[in-house]
């Protein structure tokens, strides 16, 4: 059930279905019953987490606020009881991090502590700890750290170059001279066209539409990358 459960959900995820609503539906449902099937299996409570995450997101875009903060609680609730089944799965400690750092700042220091402790555990870490790492450096407002993360990825996926983006510009908010914001600038600049170049059809609307935990959080991010003059 659970790897039924997966399937599902990746077939939401990367768009390879012709009835996404449908692939979610069939994800949650099937994760549910791999949950009350065996309530001892870890794995089982981080599907769960992860198909309830993406559910929420599906009813955040289309402006079901209320079930969505319902559905982020859910998969942080099973995220959190994953961990403690199994505290020392790397991937499950840096991918519940991906979440809180979208929870405001203390949350993100929290999970740039988690990502830190994913590392140790596997220090041969795919890419995407990076990614994570580098989004919760930025919601935690410690930009530079931010940069030197993210442009270490050797392989940056867009969402590295729209972090990028924002880190730079918030960057100009602390420069010393003229010419340093100006610099700053440019360099948000070009990493919002990185991205724009390679995500045809994105606009800033769609940020406003992400999971924050405050509109304080999302106006961080959105302003952010208005500066990298992103409309």
């Amino acid at each position: 059930m659970n790897w039924i459960a997966y399937v599902h959900l990746m077939n939401f995820q990367e768009a390879w279905s012709e009835n996404p609503d449908q692939e979610l539906q069939e994800a949650l449902n099937f994760a549910k019953r791999a949950l009350d099937m065996d309530r001892d299996d870890y794995y089982h409570y981080w599907t769960y987490a992860a198909v309830s995450y993406a559910v929420a997101g599906a009813e955040q875009a289309v402006g079901n606020i209320e079930r969505s903060d319902q559905l982020t609680a859910q998969a942080m609730d099973a995220y959190g009881r994953a961990l403690e089944l199994n505290p020392n799965d790397a991937d499950l400690l840096a991918e519940q991090a991906d979440l809180l750092a979208y929870q405001g700042k203390v949350k993100a220091e929290e999970a740039i502590e988690q990502i830190h402790r994913a590392m140790q555990i596997n220090p041969i870490y795919p890419e995407w700890y990076l990614w994570s790492l580098g989004a919760a450096y930025f919601h935690a407002m410690r930009y530079d750290e931010a940069v030197i993360t993210l442009n270490s990825v050797k392989e940056p996926q867009p969402s590295v170059h729209l972090n990028l983006a924002a880190s730079y510009a918030r960057l100009s908010e602390q420069a010393r001279s003229a010419d340093e914001r100006d610099r700053l600038l440019q360099q948000a600049r070009s990493q919002l066209a990185e991205f724009q170049g390679i995500t045809p059809g994105w606009s800033l609307a769609r940020e406003q539409k992400e999971r924050f935990a405050t509109a304080a959080d999302q106006e961080h991010w959105t302003a952010a990358l208005q500066m990298a003059g992103a409309k």
